[in-house]
C-alpha cells in the first residue's frame, strides 16, 4: 500500500484527551488490548462494530458493559450492549437532543422525503427500527415498493443490483447489524417523516485484499448507488455511505479499483460519507493509515466529519474523527473557490480536504441510542457513521439535497447553515486547523454541523460567506462525472458579527458533472450560532498518543513554508519532535485556555 509522506515539526500540541490518557498511562505499563477493543478517556471499553482490518469497515463503535473484562474477550462473539433492556442506557444521545441541537423544528420535521442507506445485510432491521421509533413516539415503519404514495414513512429494502425487494437476503456476521440500526434510527430521529431505501450489500468478496473472509471492496459502493438509482428512480436524492477505510494510494480509472474516481454524486442525487474514526489521518490504532478515509476523500463525496455533544448547545469536536488531507484526489473547485476568500483556510494542504460537514458522533461520551435486537436490545453506539445520515436527513427534509448534489460550493457559501464548532482536536498537527477546531473551516467538524431552520430558509436571513474584510477571488476546475448540471443565484441580508466584506467566484461543478456555480453578497460576521464544549470525547486507546509522539507523526499536509510532495503534503518545516514530551504541560495549558462555550443564538 502506498502512502503519503509523514510531515513532522518540533513541537506537538496534544489534545486535552490525549494528555490525560497517557498520564493514566505513566502509572504504569498498559496492558495490551485484544484487536477490536479501544479503552476511552473515562475507562469505558469500546468494540469495533466490524473488523476494521478489511479495506473497507463500517464507522461504529458499540459501548461496552461496565463489568467488560478484556481478558475474556473473543473477537465476533459481540459482547452484549450496555444491558438497559427498557429503553436507552441513561445520557446517551436521544432524538429531542439531536431536535434541539440541530433547530430541526415540527414544521421542519413534517416534510419528509426519501434517504438511501449502504449497509450490510439485516434481517432485523424493520423490527429494530420500529422499536427505536415506537418508544420514541415517532410513527412505525411499514414496508413498500416505488413509486412511493401516500404520507406514511415506510421502509424497503434491495440488494446492491437491485433485486430481492423487501426480501430476506440474510445476515451480516461480521458486526453490521449494529451498522444498520444505527444508520436507521439517526435517520428516524433527525427526520421522522422521511423514508428509507435500504440497500444491503450481500457479495461476499474474498479476494487477497480480503483474506480467507468476505469484505467490501470499493466497486461494492458505486453497485449499490446505481442500483438505488434503479429502484427508486426519480425519487433518489441523498445517499449516506457509513463504510471507510484507508486510501489505497491510487486511483482506478472504474469501479472496480479499491478507490474508484467516480463519480459517486451524479445525476442529481448527492453521496455523502462518514470521515472515518480513527482521529486525523486515521492514525489511531489498529489502522495508522496517515491517509483521510476514503470514500469520504472523494471529491464528489460530501464528507462528513463528527462532534461530542454534551448538551443541545454544546458540541465539540469528537477526537476519533477522521481528516486530513488526500494523498489522491485533486483539491476539487469547491474548496479553492473557498480558499480564495479564506487564505490559509486548509493549512497548507494543496489537495482534497476533509471534511465538509460535520454531526453528532459521540453523545456526552456514552454514545446514541440505538436498539439492536443482534446485540442484546437498547445500547450506546458512537462513531462518524452517525454523523452521516443525519446530515443526509436533514438536507434531505430542508430541501437542499438538488442545490448541493449540484455543486458541495454551495454549502461553503453559506455560513448560516452551520453551529461553527470551534473546540476539541482529534490528533496532532502542530495546532493548526487539520486537526483542531477552529472559527470557519476545520478538519474534524468541516464547516460545522446543521442548523436546519437556516437550512430550510434557503441561508436567506444572513447572505453570502463573505470572509474577513474585502476579498475577490476565482478558481476554475473540473471534476469527473457524466451529467452536466449548473446552480447559480444570489442572496443576501446581513447579521451580526465582526467584519465584513465580499467574496466571488466560479467554478466547476462537484456533484460529479458539470456546470457552474456564483453567489455575491455580503455579510457581518459568519455563521449564526455557535458551539463549544469541555472536551472532545471519543476513543483513545493509552498507548496511541505515545507512539505518535514517538514516530513524530505530526502535522501531515499542514504548516506553513512550501508545499510538499505529489501525495499531497503540504509541509514546510521538517524537524524533531522530541520536545514535545517537554512542552506537554505547555499544550494542556493553551488547550485549557481555549476551552470556552459558545450559546448558539
Amino acid at each position: 500500500m502506498s502512502l503519503g509522506r509523514v510531515c513532522r515539526v518540533g513541537l506537538v500540541v496534544v489534545p486535552v484527551a490525549l494528555l490525560f490518557a497517557r498520564a493514566a498511562s505513566a502509572q504504569g505499563p498498559v496492558p495490551a488490548l485484544p484487536q477490536g477493543i479501544h479503552l476511552g478517556v473515562d475507562g469505558r471499553y469500546f468494540e469495533d462494530a466490524c473488523d476494521q482490518t478489511k479495506p473497507f469497515y463500517c464507522l461504529t463503535e458499540r459501548v461496552l458493559p461496565a463489568n467488560f473484562d478484556p481478558s475474556t474477550y473473543v473477537r465476533g462473539a459481540h459482547p452484549a450492549f450496555v444491558p438497559f433492556a427498557g429503553g436507552p442506557p441513561t445520557g446517551t444521545g436521544l432524538p429531542s437532543d439531536f431536535a434541539a441541537a440541530y433547530h430541526i423544528t415540527p414544521a421542519i420535521q413534517a416534510t419528509g422525503g426519501l434517504v438511501t442507506l449502504i449497509d450490510l445485510p439485516d434481517s432485523h432491521a424493520l423490527a429494530d427500527a420500529n422499536t427505536y421509533r415506537t418508544y420514541f413516539g415517532i410513527p412505525a415503519f411499514t414496508a413498500c415498493t416505488f413509486p412511493l404514495t401516500g404520507s406514511s414513512p415506510c421502509l424497503i429494502t434491495s440488494d446492491e443490483n437491485g433485486g430481492q425487494i423487501n426480501q430476506n437476503v440474510g445476515d451480516d456476521t461480521s458486526g453490521g447489524d449494529t451498522e444498520t440500526a444505527l444508520d436507521i434510527a439517526m435517520v428516524s430521529a433527525a427526520c421522522p417523516q422521511c423514508s428509507i431505501l435500504l440497500v444491503q450489500m450481500t457479495r461476499a468478496e474474498t479476494d487477497s485484499t480480503c483474506g480467507q473472509t468476505p469484505c467490501v471492496n470499493g466497486d461494492d459502493f458505486l453497485t449499490s448507488i446505481a442500483s438505488a438509482n434503479t429502484v427508486a428512480g426519480s425519487a433518489l436524492g441523498a445517499i449516506s455511505i457509513s463504510f471507510g477505510g484507508c486510501e489505497s494510494g491510487s486511483i482506478g480509472p472504474d469501479a472496480s479499483s479499491q478507490d474508484p474516481a467516480g463519480p459517486f454524486t451524479s445525476g442529481g442525487h448527492l453521496v455523502l460519507a462518514a470521515s472515518g474514526d480513527q482521529g486525523y489521518l486515521l492514525k489511531q490504532a489498529p489502522l495508522k493509515c496517515n491517509t483521510p478515509s476514503n470514500p469520504a476523500s472523494n471529491t464528489t463525496v460530501l464528507a462528513v466529519g463528527g462532534t461530542n455533544m454534551s448538551t443541545a448547545d454544546t458540541e465539540s469536536a469528537w477526537s476519533s474523527a477522521g481528516s486530513g488531507c488526500s494523498t489522491e484526489f485533486a483539491m476539487p473547485a469547491y474548496q479553492t473557490a473557498y480558499l480564495a476568500s479564506h487564505a490559509g483556510a486548509f493549512a497548507g494542504c494543496t489537495k482534497r480536504d476533509t471534511a465538509d460537514v460535520s454531526a453528532v458522533a459521540d453523545f456526552n461520551n456514552k454514545g446514541v441510542a440505538v436498539y439492536d435486537s443482534t446485540s442484546g436490545g437498547w445500547g450506546g453506539v458512537l462513531g462518524t457513521s452517525a454523523a452521516s445520515p443525519m446530515f443526509a436527513a436533514i438536507l434531505t427534509m430542508t430541501g437542499l439535497v438538488p442545490q448541493v448534489a449540484a455543486d458541495f460550493g454551495y454549502l461553503y457559501t453559506h455560513p448560516a447553515f452551520f453551529n461553527d464548532i470551534t473546540t476539541g482536536s482529534n490528533g496532532s498537527c502542530g495546532g493548526n486547523n487539520q486537526c483542531t477546531a477552529g472559527t470557519g473551516w476545520d478538519g474534524p467538524t468541516g464547516l460545522g454541523t446543521p442548523n436546519a431552520t437556516e437550512m430550510k430558509l434557503g441561508g436567506s436571513s444572513s447572505g453570502t460567506d463573505a470572509g474577513s474584510g474585502s476579498s475577490s477571488g476565482s478558481s476554475s476546475g473540473s471534476s469527473s462525472g457524466s451529467s452536466s448540471g449548473s446552480s447559480s443565484g444570489s442572496s443576501s441580508g446581513s447579521s451580526s458579527g465582526g467584519s465584513s466584506g465580499s467574496s466571488s467566484g466560479s467554478a466547476s461543478s462537484s456533484g460529479g458533472g458539470s456546470g457552474s456555480s456564483s453567489s455575491s453578497g455580503s455579510s457581518s460576521g459568519g455563521s449564526s450560532g455557535g458551539s463549544s464544549g469541555s472536551g472532545s470525547g471519543g476513543m483513545v486507546d493509552a498507548s496511541t498518543d505515545a507512539e505518535m509522539d514517538a514516530t513524530s507523526e505530526a502535522s501531515g499536509d499542514a504548516g506553513s513554508g512550501s508545499s510538499g510532495s505529489s501525495s499531497g503534503c503540504g509541509c514546510g518545516t521538517v524537524g524533531s519532535d522530541t520536545a514535545a514530551n517537554g512542552f506537554a504541560l505547555f499544550a494542556l495549558a493553551g488547550s485549557l485556555t481555549l476551552i470556552a462555550r459558545r450559546r448558539r443564538r
